[in-house]
């Protein structure tokens, strides 16, 4: 019999850490998860490095993880965070910059609602993030708060609904009634959202190329650039 939905959003949140506190082991040895090579790696450090620019800036890593995108930066030189909702995924983001000898600052919050002073970042990074939450526009308001004028966000995404059935999703599954963006959406869907939220100077970026994922799919892959106005 399929779990009942949560009726709150702490409760959504609290499913959520569960499901993520489970993974957080093996987090970095699923698909698309941390480097599988050296030449993902390269990829991916020289992506971020062209998103940012050579000037130290203040950048947030929403949803985290195992602090992908705020150890890159961190390890090009920026002043990097991260926030997530799972403490046993922030423990492991620690625990990787302590590591590799790099200075990131690590929160566990919602993402949604980032701990961080207003117009306070540069640059927001974030991946895979949306299809988690109950309240994707929130969560891009909440965003142009904490950015400086004129900061950007890079929003990493896919739509993989053709993955998705009633038999899949493992615990997850109760969650989807509360998740507007289960399973992803095309770039033209962030671009609208984006656009609502006030953002300008939108730009999708695609990013086909199987070198970032060493995952064989094809899928259709993207950044959507968007900035917050001055």
């Amino acid at each position: 019999m399929t779990a009942a939905p949560p009726t709150t959003i702490e409760a959504l949140h609290e499913a959520i850490r569960q499901h993520f506190t489970k993974r957080a082991p093996i987090f970095d040895s699923e698909a698309n998860h941390d480097f599988k090579s050296p030449e993902m790696k390269i990829a991916w450090y020289d992506r971020v490095r062209a998103w940012l620019g050579p000037e130290p800036l203040d950048v947030l890593d929403c949803g985290c993880a195992t602090g992908f995108f705020a150890l890159i930066a961190a390890e090009l030189g920026h002043r990097a965070q991260g926030v997530d909702l799972t403490p046993a995924m922030v423990a492991e983001a620690r625990r990787k910059a302590e590591v590799s000898g790099v200075e990131a600052l690590f929160h566990v919050a919602d993402a949604t609602n980032p701990p961080v002073a207003d117009a306070s970042i540069d640059v927001i990074l974030e991946r895979y993030l949306f299809w988690t939450l109950p309240d994707p526009k929130a969560a891009v308001r909440n965003w142009r708060r904490v950015l400086k004028p004129g900061g950007r966000l890079v929003t990493v995404g896919l739509d993989w609904r053709s993955l998705v059935t009633t038999t899949t999703g493992g615990d997850y599954a109760p969650l989807r009634p509360m998740l507007p963006f289960y399973g992803g959406r095309p770039a033209e869907d962030f671009i609208a959202l984006l656009t609502d939220a006030g953002y300008v100077d939108l730009v999708v970026e695609p990013m086909m190329e199987d070198v970032y994922w060493h995952d064989g799919r094809n899928w259709d892959r993207w950044a959507v650039h968007a900035t917050s106005p001055a």
